[in-house]
């Protein structure tokens, strides 16, 4: 390597040419490494993104951003930084267009969709340090004569020697050189105009070809450009996990041997649901469990993913990672855990962070795992938050939010991580939380992603929506209605023909509770404001004697509510009353005697009633009561759902044989009957058609303000000094603005930032409903001090629900 190329660098101490051979070959790995579908061989598409990582920082060869890198006064530097001469991606961006456009024409590569891929390194080039942002916009900033001056201040001759020394792995392109883009300047207006003018055109072609391309290049070059300019040597490979790893656990712990009724249809359930040679012989990519809750959706649903991933396996050398998606953080902790145990039982030893990752706003800041000498690796808070991020494991337990933001978005962080979704094996438990307005898009998106990206989805539940239509969609459980006739653990009472005030809902609740003194109870309501109104009468009207109560929602601390979550499991001790919002319903593994819940979708009843006589107690029957409650003028209900799905409910349930007592055995006939009410027009596809719409276009703009889950309020952080403990994380908060350098305060703040996270709720940002706070607001977080929390925070044992508001607010969860 000469001497004047060595002075070309990309960060300090790092050679240019060194970082971009290193992001080129990465991101031609991992596209090498992938089956795709696309019209586009996918081998070009390996080669484009190569080439992008060659061109990406090759605006920093310019002189200005060279005075930039090796200034050292921060004043200066952050001067020199907002100089529009500093800027490395424009000419980066233009160096892509032209040397992808090259490669095209000597390969004789005219298919369509191929055009498309040299404005696709355009895009991915000019925000590989932002956000993705519309075509239009971002090429309207730039023109020729900004190209040609960023031209005049890169040295020729040093600029040769390092294209010489990277174009060689792309060796039809060894001819490009300076010269050579100096005479594309002539022609940059013009093609400017022609891609301003395929922008606005695209969204007529109703294709996701150009939005999921995109992605994928941008999520390798980001990835890839991070990772290098980190330095960071992440030594993850792909495991291979036995398919039968969930077998050989059933056998160990004897649910191959069940002893009652109930364990073995559960496991006879688990043998039909892990079956998926047929499926995958056929072709059939989008596959779901369909049977009643209490029954080991979960373990079935990782048995099956681990069996797809070995069946591949051994087909076709793939090995594949599987996210496992649920809709609530409060679930997560629940069902990583019994994937832990899975792996702990069988291989007698702890999951590293490699095998088992967990990846939510909770969980730890911490990747470890042991290579492959055995020895025991863990690294920093900052680095394996980056990794942590990027998804390096062969299991992601996350969220519906984590995962939907990652593939629908222009944010950069979120973007990084779509390689590896791409060939995955998706489990979606209790897909029925999907809003209903977005049932369309993660139909459009699913499709998509089975077919050209060769992606597998897992959909979970124990009331599968009408998603998919029949022929979309393989069922793993063909004779579910057997299972379901199978099971009389519970009735639901149904007495939603008129509405009731929440005082007389009250009463009702608190005779049921004083005639069964031996039945644990709970009560869902469907706002915490109610919830906690509830919870308060329940406790001055029963007294807690003879009862354990019990409070849930998002107004208290995680810290606390783990801890109640397993109070509610425990056995042994008095009759449990339990009050809670939707938060409880989804997945938490609670088994309780009889439930009381206000008015909502007949899908969130189904859920709730799996918490009710969840083992089928022996000689008893649970029982599920269904009220229409009002608190004030009109329902709790009707501030949260959609109207359309509450006429929908109430009319199936009063069309479903004028029965007032429904059986469990007949729920899946009920849930059939409401999912077919709602596929004959009622839920609006506006929605679904607007992100549809905005995803076509490439309309970044619109695409960022996608949110799965809509608030209907703005919401503040507000962190709670419950106990001292928290006052001591509070604490190294505060000290956290004594850090000067900014990357190394974000890792302080990493190490714990778990414990952070256990005290912070969100609430309504309404100074109307908010007590007048005497503590502080730091970083745009309230901060409630140990000495007043009681004023806004009532805790366990001191009134336990949580944090308070004045006057009436429509939070829910």
């Amino acid at each position: 390597m000469s001497c004047s190329c060595d002075k070309i660098f990309s960060h300090p101490n790092k050679l240019l040419e060194d970082h971009l051979r290193n992001v080129a070959q990465t991101s031609r790995n991992w596209i090498n490494n992938l089956r795709l579908n696309f019209d586009v061989d996918k081998e070009v598409i390996a080669d484009i993104s190569c080439i992008i990582g060659l061109a990406h920082d090759l605006g920093k060869s310019t002189n200005s951003f060279q005075v930039y890198l090796h200034t050292t006064d921060e004043e200066k530097r952050q001067i020199l930084k907002n100089r529009k001469e500093t800027r490395h991606s424009p000419l980066g961006a233009f160096c892509g267009y032209y040397l992808i456009q090259e490669y095209l024409k000597i390969n004789d590569i005219e298919i369509s969709y191929a055009k498309f891929l040299p404005i696709a390194g355009v895009l991915t080039i000019l925000r590989h340090h932002g956000d993705l942002n519309t075509l239009v916009s971002e090429t309207s900033k730039y023109k020729a004569d900004d190209m040609a001056e960023y031209l005049k201040d890169v040295d020729a001759a040093s600029f040769d020697k390092m294209l010489a020394g990277i174009l060689n792995l792309v060796p039809c392109l060894i001819h490009c050189n300076y010269s050579w883009f100096e005479k594309k300047i002539e022609s940059f207006d013009r093609n400017l105009r022609e891609i301003r003018t395929f922008a606005r055109g695209v969204g007529k072609r109703q294709d996701l070809y150009y939005f999921f391309i995109t992605a994928l290049l941008y999520s390798c070059l980001v990835d890839a450009d991070k990772s290098d300019a980190s330095e960071l040597k992440i030594d993850f490979r792909q495991n291979h996990i036995p398919g039968d790893l969930v077998d050989k656990y059933k056998r160990i712990i004897g649910h191959d041997k069940p002893s009652n009724e109930l364990n073995r249809l559960r496991y006879e359930i688990y043998q039909v649901s892990t079956d998926i040679t047929r499926a995958i012989e056929e072709g059939k990519h989008i596959l779901s469990i369909n049977v009643p809750t209490g029954t080991g959706k979960t373990l079935n649903a990782l048995s099956a993913a681990l069996k797809i991933k070995d069946f591949l396996y051994n087909k076709d050398g793939t090995n594949r990672s599987i996210i496992y998606a649920l809709p609530f953080t409060s679930i997560i902790d629940q069902n990583f855990q019994v994937f832990w145990e899975v792996f702990k039982e069988v291989n007698d030893k702890e999951p590293g962070n490699d095998i088992l990752l967990k990846h939510h706003y909770l969980a730890d800041a911490f990747y470890k795992f042991t290579d492959y000498n055995d020895e025991y690796l863990e690294y920093s808070p900052l680095e394996s938050q980056f990794i942590i991020e990027g998804w390096n494991s062969s299991i992601i337990v996350t969220t519906f939010v984590q995962l939907f933001h990652s593939l629908i978005t222009n944010r950069n962080s979120a973007s990084k991580k779509i390689h590896r979704i791409v060939n995955s094996i998706i489990i979606m438990d209790e897909v029925q939380a999907i809003p209903h307005k977005y049932w369309q898009l993660l139909r459009q998106i699913c499709n998509y992603m089975a077919l050209s990206m060769d992606t597998y989805f897992i959909f979970v539940t124990a009331t599968l929506p009408l998603i998919f239509p029949k022929d979309e969609i393989y069922e793993l459980v063909a004779n579910k209605e057997f299972y379901y006739e199978k099971l009389n653990r519970i009735v639901l009472e149904t007495y939603t023909n008129d509405i009731i005030g929440i005082d007389d809902f009250k009463e009702i609740i608190i005779q049921e509770a004083i005639s069964n003194k031996e039945k644990d109870i709970l009560v869902v309501m469907n706002t915490i404001k109610s919830a906690q109104i509830m919870y308060q009468e329940l406790l001055n009207n029963l007294g807690t004697e003879e009862n354990t109560f019990i409070y849930l929602s998002s107004h208290v601390v995680p810290f606390e509510r783990k801890k109640r979550i397993d109070k509610i499991k425990e056995k042994q001790g008095k009759r449990k009353i339990v009050v809670s919002t939707q938060l409880i319903e989804a997945g938490v593994d609670i088994d309780l005697d009889i439930v009381f819940r206000d008015l909502g979708p007949l899908d969130s009843i189904n859920q709730v009633a799996g918490r009710c006589n969840r083992n089928q107690g022996e000689g008893k029957k649970g029982v599920v009561k269904i009220y229409y409650v009002k608190r004030s003028n009109k329902p709790d209900s009707s501030f949260i759902y959609d109207g359309t799905l509450l006429d929908a409910t109430r009319k199936t349930i009063a069309n479903f044989s004028n029965k007032e007592c429904i059986e469990e055995k007949d729920f899946f006939k009920l849930s059939s009957d409401y999912y077919q009410r709602l596929s004959q027009g009622i839920i609006s596809t506006t929605e679904s058609q607007t992100v549809l719409e905005a995803v076509y276009s490439l309309n970044y703009a619109k695409i960022g303000e996608f949110k799965l889950i809509e608030e209907s309020y703005e919401k503040i952080d507000v962190f709670v000094e419950i106990n001292e403990k928290a006052k001591e994380v509070w604490k190294k908060f505060l000290a956290l603005k004594e850090i000067e350098d900014k990357w190394k305060r974000k890792e302080e703040f990493y190490r714990f930032k778990n414990e952070f996270q256990q005290y912070i709720i969100s609430v309504q940002n309404n100074p109307r409903l908010l007590y007048p706070f005497a503590s502080s607001i730091v970083g745009g977080i309230i901060h409630i001090d140990l000495d007043i929390v009681d004023f806004y925070y009532k805790r366990e044992g001191k009134g336990d629900i949580g944090f308070v508001t004045e006057g009436d607010s429509i939070a829910i969860w």
